[in-house]
């Protein structure tokens, strides 16, 4: 049986929270920076870091839960449920789960990419977002993280370059983030 738990924003409310973010700029957080070359990396057990300070939080949403007082098992396919206001019609965003480790570097554990087509501009989308089945270890110490951001040179977009989305949860209907925990 799977055990189910709930990440939320650190700091904030589960719901009535409002965060923007710019669109078209990458970060940090990618898939991968060389598709080939990181994928061999990782078969040779080296996974490719990502230096979480410098992360932008003009460009990216984050959030980091508390360092993990024992082991999670994270086992299977995590969910979120994200509300946000494209700017323009056509949007996308990449949800990525990290293992932060205290030194400031993350691991990616999962990712997932969403996008809209035709929205209207400032009206809200309900997003419910599968990201790829995980079967991985989090270190006592290590954070979870969660970011969002809008380029990955792994995927292609349809964001225009100025945009903005702003993500939410509202009363009533709370976005979040569903890990299945073994």
């Amino acid at each position: 049986m799977t055990r189910r738990h709930r990440r939320r924003p650190r700091g904030q409310a589960q719901s009535g929270w409002t965060t923007a973010l710019a669109t078209g700029t990458d970060t940090p957080a990618t898939v991968a920076d060389a598709i080939i070359k990181t994928g061999y990396a990782e078969m040779l057990g080296k996974p490719k870091v990502c230096p979480t300070d410098r992360i932008s939080r003009t460009d990216a949403a984050v959030w980091a839960g508390e360092p993990l007082t024992a082991t999670a098992k994270v086992r299977g396919i995590p969910r979120l449920r994200l509300t946000f206001q494209p700017s323009a019609a056509n949007a996308t965003f990449v949800a990525y789960l990290f293992d932060a480790a205290p030194g400031g570097n993350a691991s990616i554990i999962t990712h997932a990419p969403f996008t809209v087509r035709g929205a209207a501009p400032g009206e809200p989308v309900i997003a419910d977002i599968a990201l790829q089945a995980a079967g991985y270890n989090v270190p006592a110490g290590h954070r979870l993280m969660l970011v969002l951001d809008t380029k990955d040179p792994f995927y292609g977009d349809a964001n225009e370059a100025g945009g903005k989305l702003t993500l939410s949860s509202p009363d009533g209907d709370p976005s979040y983030l569903d890990l299945p925990l073994a």
